[in-house]
C-alpha cells in the first residue's frame, strides 16, 4: 500500500517518497492509476527518492534517471525532480554531473528577498532563457494548517544589470581569465582556457568539467549583465561597469 491520497484538488500524495533505487515503478505506476491517473509527477526532493545512495555515483544516479523514465513511459506523466544545488550554484545540480545532460527540461528557482525568479536554464529541442518572476503567499487551509501559493510578481525579474549578488567562485575564474586575456574573448577561446587551466590541490576538475562549469559560469553572468556576449559568440567584461553603478 503506497499510502495515494485523493485531496479536494486534483493532486495525489504519496504519504512517504518511494526509493527509486529499490522500488518498482510498476508498482508505483499501477497505484496512480488506480486512482484515476496522473499528468505530471513530482518527487520531492531526488535525495529523499535514493536512501543511501550516491548522487555523485553515475551508477546510483543512472539508476535513478531509469526508473523516472519508466514511470514516464508507464504513466504517461512528466517527471519532475526536486533538487538542490551546491554550495557553488554557478556549477548547477549538486553531485553527478551528468544529471543535466540527461535532463529534457531544467528550471532554476533563485531568490532575492521575498522575490523569486524561475529560470529555464536547458530546454531540450527548444529556446531556454525564459524567465518568470514571482512571490509565494501564505493561504489558510483546514484548521490551522497554512501553505504556500505561488503568486506572479510584476516589475523588473532577478538577475538584472547593478543587482549585487556576490558572483561564485566558477565566475570569479570566468571573470579572472577574461580580464587576464585583455578584456575580451571569443566564448570558445574562453573555455577552452578555462580547461586548460592546472589543477590544484583543492580543484581536482578533470578539463571537461572545467570547460562546462566556465560554459554554465558564462551563461550566468551573461543573464546578470556582467559580461554581454553577441551573437558571433564574443565576451566582453562588464563587471567594473556594474560595480560603479
Amino acid at each position: 500500500h503506497l499510502g495515494i491520497e485523493l485531496r479536494d484538488l486534483p493532486i495525489l500524495i504519496l504519504a512517504e517518497t518511494p526509493n527509486l533505487l529499490a522500488e518498482d515503478h510498476r508498482r508505483i505506476a499501477t497505484a496512480f492509476d488506480a486512482a484515476g491517473g496522473v499528468d505530471f509527477l513530482v518527487i520531492d526532493t531526488l535525495a529523499q527518492s535514493m536512501p543511501g545512495g550516491n548522487e555523485s555515483s553515475s551508477e546510483d544516479m543512472g539508476r535513478v534517471i531509469a526508473r523516472c523514465r519508466a514511470l514516464h513511459h508507464a504513466t504517461g506523466a512528466m517527471v519532475l525532480l526536486v533538487h538542490h544545488a551546491g554550495k557553488d550554484a554557478t556549477r548547477g545540480a549538486r553531485g553527478w554531473s551528468g544529471l543535466r545532460a540527461a535532463c529534457d527540461l531544467e528550471i532554476e528557482i533563485v531568490r532575492d528577498g521575498g522575490a523569486r525568479e524561475a529560470i529555464v536554464t536547458k530546454l531540450k529541442d527548444g529556446e531556454d532563457g525564459a524567465r518568470f518572476g514571482f512571490e509565494l503567499r501564505t493561504v489558510m487551509l483546514d484548521g490551522d494548517e497554512t501553505s504556500c501559493v505561488a503568486v506572479p510578481r510584476e516589475g523588473a525579474l532577478l538577475r538584472q544589470p547593478g543587482r549585487e549578488r556576490p558572483m561564485g567562485a566558477q565566475e570569479i575564474r570566468v571573470v579572472d581569465l577574461l580580464i587576464a586575456m585583455g578584456g575580451s574573448s571569443r566564448k570558445a577561446d574562453l573555455v577552452e582556457a578555462a580547461g586548460k587551466e592546472p589543477a590544484t590541490s583543492d580543484d581536482a576538475r578533470t578539463p571537461s568539467r572545467r570547460r562546462e562549469d566556465a560554459r554554465r559560469a558564462i551563461k550566468s553572468l551573461a543573464r546578470r549583465g556582467a559580461i554581454t556576449c553577441d551573437t558571433g559568440g564574443f565576451i566582453t567584461n562588464r563587471t567594473e561597469t556594474i560595480a560603479n553603478a
